[in-house]
C-alpha cells in the first residue's frame, strides 16, 4: 500500500494505492489519526489505486471519521472501485453513509467541503 498525502487548501488529500489488508489498514488509521493529531481535520480520502481493501481496511476509516467528526472535521471517500462497494455497503451501512460521505470523483468531494457550511 501507498499513501500520497497532499493538500488543497485547509483539506487534506489522502490518496491510496495498492493493497488495504489488515497490516496496511493498521498503517493507514496510524497515518490517518496523525493527520488529526496535526490539527488536519478536513480529510479526503481518495481510494481510486486500491487493489483490494479488507474489512479491517474499511473499519479503520469508519472509525477514523468518527474521530474526525468527533474532533469538529469532516472526512469524505472518493472513487472506490465498484468491485468494491458492495463490501463498502455490507461494513458501512446507512450510518457509515451518514458519517462519511462516499462520493464517485475526488471534485465532487471537494465541492462538498467548499461548499458546505458545517466543514472547515
Amino acid at each position: 500500500m501507498n499513501i500520497k498525502i497532499t493538500s488543497e487548501g485547509n483539506i487534506t488529500i489522502a490518496r491510496i494505492d495498492g493493497r488495504v489488508d489488515e497490516k496496511a489498514a493498521m498503517i493507514l488509521e496510524e497515518k490517518l489519526t496523525n493527520m488529526l493529531k496535526s490539527g488536519k481535520t478536513q480529510v479526503l480520502v481518495d481510494l481510486a489505486g486500491i487493489e483490494f481493501i479488507g474489512s479491517s481496511g474499511i473499519g479503520k476509516l469508519l472509525n477514523t471519521g468518527r474521530a474526525l467528526q468527533k474532533a469538529g472535521g469532516q472526512m469524505g471517500l472518493s472513487s472506490i472501485p465498484v468491485r468494491f462497494k458492495p463490501a463498502f455497503k455490507s461494513i458501512w451501512g446507512s450510518a457509515g453513509t451518514a458519517l462519511i460521505p462516499i462520493f464517485d470523483s475526488p471534485d465532487a468531494a471537494l465541492k462538498m467541503f467548499q461548499n458546505d457550511p458545517n466543514v472547515g
